[in-house]
């Protein structure tokens, strides 16, 4: 029988698709490697959506930590983002097929999603199904 498994491994600079563990409020999360900027360090985006939060404050939420939300142009340039898995995500404490697309600025005040339903609606920045930061490595 042949079977994938995923192996640690120590490495000098991360690759797109690798990922890592990080401890966010005492729980272990992953992230996956989406890149490398211009100067060659990796940038990684949470699996999972880690906590609800206005637009506006998620905004502030993550730069406090160093942390940005991913642009439509960071979804068009990361070649995993093509690849609709990676854009999916859900609350790593739930039991519940609880996913969505990440959103997308569908104007000055709105984002454009689709949910678990696969239904394309908008909202108002103010509002906000998750926070799903991503941050590079220094």
């Amino acid at each position: 029988m042949k079977v994938w498994r995923i192996k640690k491994k120590e490495v000098e600079v991360p690759e797109i698709g690798d990922k890592i563990k990080v401890k966010f409020m005492e729980q272990k999360q992953t992230a996956t490697c989406m890149g490398l900027t211009a100067e060659g360090k990796p940038v990684f985006l949470f699996d999972n959506i880690l906590m609800d939060l206005p637009h506006d404050e998620a905004e502030a939420f993550c730069e406090e930590r160093g942390w940005f939300l991913p642009t439509k142009q960071n979804l068009e340039e990361w070649p995993l983002m093509q690849d609709y898995h990676y854009r999916i995500a859900g609350r790593k404490e739930s039991k519940l097929s609880d996913w969505w697309w990440l959103a997308d600025p569908a104007g000055a005040s709105t984002f454009a999603f689709v949910n678990d339903h696969g239904n394309a609606s908008y909202y108002g920045a103010s509002l906000s199904f998750g926070v799903r930061p991503a941050f590079l490595i220094i």
